[in-house]
């Protein structure tokens, strides 16, 4: 019996140091992650709209910036096109992201040739209703030029 009694314990420990560092790997929806917000949604949607990567661009957009480019990005097969030239060259700077009343406030400045330098805002919203039954899906819900 006692032999039973010590296998128990050392498998409670076993899956408690296992469910532990799996909920440490994790991070909750509601966290609000810098380094994933940038390297999981802005770069990657930067660098899509000079490669004119439009499924790339459709999977990390979503609400008022989807309603505002869907036709562009469902039926003008030459959007892509247009994106690779229009942004071949640009220079993307991340300014400032921040986090605001559970979304997150993204600042890029936007530098093209023959074009005076402008910065764009991101909305960028966790749109993941239950915390336990999916990861963060952070995306881009808005877009907004803020200077010129």
């Amino acid at each position: 019996m006692n032999k039973y009694r010590q296998l128990f314990l050392v498998l409670i420990m076993i899956l408690t140091v296992t469910l532990s560092n799996a909920s440490v790997q994790e991070p909750s929806p509601e966290t609000f992650d810098h380094d994933h917000i940038l390297n999981q949604v802005i770069q990657p949607y930067l660098e899509s709209l000079k490669r004119g990567n439009i499924t790339v661009i459709r999977q990390l957009i979503s609400g008022n910036i989807y309603k505002r480019y869907r036709v562009l990005l469902e039926e003008n097969r030459s959007y892509s096109n247009f994106l690779k030239k229009y942004y071949r060259h640009a220079d993307f700077s991340v300014r400032s992201i921040q986090e605001e009343n559970g979304w997150v406030s993204v600042e890029v400045d936007i530098r093209l040739p023959n074009r005076e330098p402008y910065t764009i805002g991101l909305r960028i919203e966790n749109l993941c209703e239950d915390a336990l039954r999916c990861a963060p899906r952070w995306k881009i819900v808005d877009e907004m030029t803020i200077s010129n």
